[in-house]
């Protein structure tokens, strides 16, 4: 399943400078602030539950090739994070934009910071 996001994404950017990359659970947690309460209290859960700190589990997310001037290895959803023994799979839209606020259109060139929405999550 996530070899078929990362081809679609890569489709998407029309770029082949788009792989995986290790992002923390920290991290992640961290980016999708404010996008849902019911997952973060799932994660919070799931970590007391194996008996984990956040700062002790990694995911993999994509990442962003060098030619993202300003994004080069950034690491954009979808996110597979191993908690407990099951693995979390969470999705979400991403948009880029410039320095002004504007929608870049996902150019490489000229974005300069992204947004996600649309977030969603699956335990596997």
């Amino acid at each position: 399943m996530k070899r078929y996001l990362a081809i679609g994404f890569s489709l998407i950017m029309a770029s082949p400078a788009v792989a995986g990359g290790s992002i923390g659970l920290n991290e992640v947690v961290s980016q999708l602030a404010g996008q849902s309460t019911e997952l973060m209290k799932e994660i919070s859960k799931s970590l007391a539950a194996s008996n984990k700190r956040i700062s002790e589990l990694d995911c993999v997310g994509l990442r962003l090739g060098r030619h993202w001037e300003h994004l080069g290895a950034t690491r954009i959803p979808p996110f597979s994070c191993e908690i407990g023994g099951k693995v979390l799979s969470i999705k979400g839209s991403v948009s880029f934009y410039d320095d002004t606020g504007q929608d870049t259109g996902a150019d490489p060139k000229s974005s300069m910071y992204y947004a996600m929405s649309d977030i969603t999550w699956e335990w596997q």
